[in-house]
């Protein structure tokens, strides 16, 4: 019962962190942007949320955070080692 430390791998719980911070901000331009200016005459406007550009938004953040987290976690086993 003492061995318990608090579940996930440092690594995990970085990433995850990376994740949300690049994701989040990402999301919401993709969310914003298509309401910001003026429709132009004759033309049909669209503002409604591009999805696929969410999609790789989502993408993005997700790389981010799975990077990140390889990282941190080779970063924390080789200091475990004592290398």
């Amino acid at each position: 019962m003492g061995d318990y430390r608090g579940g996930g791998t440092p690594g995990g719980k970085i990433g995850c962190g990376v994740a949300a911070c690049v994701g989040l901000p990402l999301a919401g331009a993709v969310c914003i942007a298509p309401t910001l200016g003026d429709c132009a005459p004759g033309v049909v406007c669209r503002r409604d949320v591009d999805w696929a550009l969410l999609a790789g938004a989502l993408a993005i953040a997700a790389g981010a955070g799975l990077i990140v987290r390889a990282l941190a976690n080779r970063i924390t086993a080789r200091r475990g080692a004592g290398r």
